[in-house]
């Protein structure tokens, strides 16, 4: 006799559980009414959830008490709807704009990457950073398909930007920088150091770096590597070789008041230094002249 009574309460149990969920259907389409393969049919609040088949119709069990279902698909916009008294719902999704899509085009203008007709890379502030390199330019590298960065040996040089190849032998092959709609210059500061005549060739320049040298990739939103010479119209001859057009962080609406750190710091010395000759006198370009008396002389006195 107990025996029957548990099976017969587990019956009446598990009707209970029959009738407290609901059986929703229907079908998720696009603008123009094409099925969406796929699309995802979640349970607000819950882990419950299904995909559209390949005719974009879906089948799913509400738990009793969740009255709103959320529709989404890669690409469109999402869409929440509030159960009523049909167990059919049938969604139509429009295409949106996603970040993923949205590029930075010349005059920091958003458009969609697939309405371009010219290439265009987009790289996050985030991937700048995760680097932790000293100049943003050399995080760059490897990034962008076609871009190459040639960086100088000394400390703080500048580094140069170049987008498909060289272009010319002895003119400029870089890339011209736009920040927020400024053009930033991407020269080599140098200075020449005489060391013994103006006119000889021990004189060295030295490389004091660049205006975009100086820009913080912490401070960087994306970047938007732009190669096609469509691309660089507005820009005119100076964006012949493409052009990089960075986007910096701004403030937003409805956000809580944030404030992050980071810091480095590095040192350069010189790992060995040539042995200087001290037993003769200075000769004229390192070379023995007789008419010159800046020639190698006799040997010098070490008391001297």
């Amino acid at each position: 006799m107990k025996k029957t009574l548990l099976v017969v309460s587990m019956v009446f149990f598990a009707i209970g559980i029959t009738f407290a969920q609901r059986s929703i259907s229907g079908s998720v389409t696009d603008d123009n009414g094409e099925p969406l393969i796929g699309a995802s049919v979640l349970v607000k609040g819950t882990s419950t959830g299904t995909i559209t088949d390949f005719d974009g119709k879906y089948i799913l069990s509400v738990p009793e008490g969740r009255e709103v279902l959320v529709f989404s698909f890669t690409g469109f916009d999402p869409q929440e709807i509030t159960l009523g008294a049909s167990n059919v719902i049938d969604v139509v999704l429009s295409e949106g704009v996603t970040l993923q899509t949205a590029v930075v085009t010349a005059l920091g203008i958003e458009k969609e990457e697939k309405t371009l007709g010219y290439g265009v890379t987009q790289v996050d502030g985030d991937d700048v950073t995760r680097t932790r390199n000293n100049s943003f330019v050399d995080a760059l590298s490897g990034k962008v398909s076609g871009l190459t960065v040639n960086t100088n040996s000394q400390p703080g040089g500048s580094s140069e930007i170049v987008i498909r190849g060289y272009g010319s032998v002895t003119g400029n092959n870089q890339a011209l920088v736009v920040i927020d709609g400024v053009p930033a210059s991407n020269g080599n500061n140098t200075s020449i150091t005489t060391l013994l005549n103006p006119l000889d060739d021990f004189n060295r320049s030295q490389d004091f770096g660049n205006q975009v040298n100086d820009i913080n990739p912490d401070d960087i939103e994306s970047i938007s590597v732009l190669k096609g010479a469509a691309a660089t119209a507005l820009y005119g001859s100076r964006a012949a070789n493409g052009a990089i057009i960075i986007t910096t962080k701004s403030g937003k609406r409805n956000q809580k008041v944030t404030v992050d750190y980071s810091g480095s710091y590095t040192r350069t010395q010189v790992n060995r230094l040539p042995h200087m000759q001290n037993t003769f006198g200075q000769g004229w370009n390192g070379l023995f002249d007789s008419i010159e008396n800046g020639s190698w002389g006799p040997k010098t006195d070490d008391q001297l």
